[in-house]
């Protein structure tokens, strides 16, 4: 049961910034345990990203600093991004420690600590000439390569996930059904809820997973101003319950959402996320991790990149999303 509070943790986040994750997680399992990220948080004088290249042949670096309140930053007087855009390309960076993957190095210094981040996944995302995703294929660490696969009918979605290449010994095929209610939302969604209840404005207010009477996972959302404020995780098993509580940037648009048959997204840009836990066994009650957002635009005033910087605040939760708590993303996108 190593996996799990991982999968939600990731769930959570892609809630609220929408970019979906695809592959089945047939049982409800304890996460992988992690070493805490080594960063600290120093008092930042500015949130302005510098970009220095020495020479070309030398690794580009990057100094990001981030405020103690994220309200304060300001990205001046960004345009709206056009509408109807989507997102065909993604690059995800982050700390790997494996020495033979020196992809398209970086060194990320966040609040006076310095990383090294190589690219992890590529995924593209292809999409039919009504604009709906049919098939998204990601590269992982440039071994395997995972393919999911969309075809749409009239009241429901056939998922076809794979693993098209790997040098590992592990591959999957699994194919799923999503029944789509009378709002085109799905009833399910494969390794978190088998069960989906959405609000009027279509955001998902409750996901379950219910066996024998017993309540395995609930999921829960709570939304004000067309923004997801918190969501509840609650896992079987002793993990209790966690919560994450967003903060968003009002004045700039969030991301596009590849998957929007799962549930609305928040509105407004990620700024923070607070992630704490209650009622579990193996952790203390209280605040336990924090991860900041940092984004740079293009000029059409859409998501370039994004940095992800989280912190771990308590000494018991051994749980991180990205490699030492960095985490670099650059989207591509496609507009009509």
């Amino acid at each position: 049961m190593k996996t799990t509070m991982i999968y939600s943790l990731i769930l959570l986040t892609l809630l609220g910034l929408g970019i979906g994750c695809k592959k089945e997680v047939e049982e409800v399992k304890p996460p992988v345990v992690v070493s805490p990220p080594t960063s600290t948080t120093t008092p930042p004088v500015s949130a302005t990203p510098v970009a220095v290249t020495t020479t070309p042949t030398a690794v580009v670096s990057y100094t990001y600093t981030f405020p103690e309140d994220m309200a304060t930053v300001n990205y001046g007087n960004v345009p709206t991004p056009p509408p109807g855009c989507r997102i065909i390309r993604v690059i995800y960076k982050t700390v790997s420690q494996n020495p033979k993957l020196p992809v398209e190095p970086e060194m990320i210094t966040v609040n006076n600590t310095t990383f090294l981040v190589r690219t992890v996944t590529k995924t593209i995302y292809i999409y039919d000439q009504q604009k709906r995703l049919t098939q998204q294929l990601s590269e992982q660490l440039l071994i395997d390569v995972d393919s999911t696969i969309y075809t749409y009918a009239s009241n429901y979605i056939i998922v076809k996930s794979s693993k098209l290449a790997s040098l590992s010994a592990t591959r999957y095929k699994s194919i799923d059904t999503l029944l789509l209610n009378s709002e085109g939302l799905s009833q399910k969604r494969p390794g978190d809820y088998t069960a989906a209840y959405f609000d009027k404005d279509g955001y998902l207010s409750r996901g379950e997973i219910i066996k024998n009477g017993e309540v395995l996972r609930l999921i829960s959302q709570q939304i004000k101003d067309n923004n997801i404020l918190k969501v509840d995780d609650y896992l079987s098993g002793g993990w209790g319950t966690t919560a994450i509580i967003y903060s968003y940037h009002l004045r700039h648009f969030n991301l596009p959402n590849p998957t929007p048959f799962y549930s609305r997204i928040s509105q407004d840009l990620p700024t923070e996320e607070s992630i704490s836990n209650t009622g579990s066994i193996y952790f203390t009650n209280g605040l336990k991790y924090r991860i900041r957002y940092f984004y740079q635009f293009d000029n059409q005033g859409r998501v370039k990149r994004r940095i992800s910087y989280g912190l771990n605040l308590k000494s018991d939760w051994p749980y991180e999303r990205d490699g030492n708590g960095i985490g670099i993303t650059d989207y591509e996108y496609e507009c009509p």
